[in-house]
């Protein structure tokens, strides 16, 4: 769809008037031609399916609607919150009862009814929650490996950086100079950050990392090495013990907090962890596959421990939640934090997105995280029972 280029001259009030009722017929006869802006005031497409906020209700809608070949009408919609406004921003519109209703129906359901009454939610943060502090920060929506997130989070550390890093799995990104030349790598970006000058960052089971266009001249700086993630004495060499940043990606198995157990166990002492979580399963369920000799690999759906299982291995170590994508999560050290920790991880949970869950669809870990613990618990016992079936051990716990 291509749309009016942005900064052309507004309509001036009676031309509103008569897209307005020029916008009441092609209600009512044809259903709606939608657009939607980027920046540039070209004309792109908009998709609310892949990385689904968790709760609708609190994300920011923006729709454009088509009213003639040359008027388009900007639709918002926030917390119940509904206004139209004309192209060029002014407004919001004065709209009939009818046609607000047949607008509102441009937005997706969920996104008109609040999932949980608010006393509700108070009181299940009151009692389940690591901390009471919200921060609006923490949810972070719009990248996937807090590829940029991790600048800003490590330029706000207090205390004087230790220019290392520990790296396990592949790090993304297009290689040979495939694909634009973006941010997609949290280490990586940490990496070509100016204030980490000299930083040394060794990547266990990463690839072949010199590949990855981002990298480019930094490839000296990664020592290389291939571990048995699994190993009961793995443990990080002398070196690289006191750390800027941990980063687990993909584990064996999804065997994100046993890796991340052993490894602060030996004496890993990071500043920031950063780690691939299974967020379909909200806080404060703590679950984690298991893997033996005897037992089947876990299902690939379950790629890793959820974000309270980390939270639990991670706490008597003094790092906790700060930011949090869906997919990964970042948690930093209190005494390096400039801002009290823990926070609310149960607010930040609610606000951020859910990636990948065909087979957790987005509809049940709404009502795991808005029911109460006591009826979520059996439904998500139930959920991964089925799932990992009787070969397929795990644990779950609050």
């Amino acid at each position: 769809h291509v749309g009016r280029p942005a900064g052309s001259i507004p309509s001036p009030p009676w031309v509103v008037g008569m897209a307005l009722m020029r916008t009441r017929a092609l209600l009512s006869i044809a259903g709606f031609t939608f657009v939607c802006w980027s920046g540039g005031g070209q004309a792109v497409e908009q998709s609310d399916e892949y990385g689904a906020r968790i709760d609708p209700w609190l994300k920011n809608y923006e729709r454009a609607i088509r009213v003639t070949e040359d008027e388009v009408l900007l639709l918002r919609l926030h917390r119940g919150e509904f206004g139209a406004f004309h192209e060029d921003g002014s407004g919001p519109l004065a709209l009939p009862d009818e046609m607000r209703n047949q607008l509102l129906s441009v937005f997706p359901s969920e996104a008109l009814v609040e999932p949980v009454d608010a006393g509700l939610w108070a009181e299940k943060v009151r009692l389940h929650s690591l901390g009471g502090r919200v921060d609006p920060a923490c949810p972070v929506n719009g990248e996937n490996h807090l590829e940029k997130t991790i600048v800003e989070v490590f330029d706000a550390l207090k205390g004087s950086p230790r220019r290392t890093a520990l790296n396990i799995g592949g790090l993304y990104g297009g290689t040979f100079g495939a694909l634009a030349d973006a941010p997609d790598d949290p280490t990586v970006e940490l990496l070509r950050h100016s204030a980490t000058d000299g930083m040394r960052v060794l990547c266990w089971n990463c690839g072949e990392v010199a590949s990855i266009t981002r990298v480019g001249s930094l490839a000296p700086r990664f020592r290389l090495e291939d571990v048995d993630l699994l190993s009961p004495e793995l443990a990080a060499p002398a070196g690289f013990r006191e750390l800027d940043l941990l980063r687990l990606d993909f584990m064996p198995a999804g065997q994100s907090c046993q890796v991340l157990r052993r490894l602060l166990r030996a004496g890993a002492r990071p500043r920031l962890v950063a780690m691939l979580v299974l967020s379909q399963i909200p806080p404060p369920f703590r679950y984690a596959p298991l893997a033996s000799a005897s037992t089947k690999r876990p299902p690939d759906a379950v790629f890793s421990c959820s974000l309270a299982a980390a939270q639990e291995v991670l706490e008597p170590y003094d790092l906790f939640l700060v930011r949090l994508t869906g997919p990964y999560a970042l948690f930093a050290l209190r005494g390096a934090w400039p801002e009290p920790l823990p926070i609310s991880d149960l607010d930040c949970y609610r606000g951020a997105g859910v990636w990948g869950h065909r087979a957790m669809p987005i509809e049940t870990v709404r009502d795991w995280l808005f029911s109460s613990v006591e009826a979520a618990l059996p439904k998500i016992w139930g959920n991964l029972s089925e799932l990992h079936g009787p070969d397929r051990p795990f644990s779950l716990a609050l």
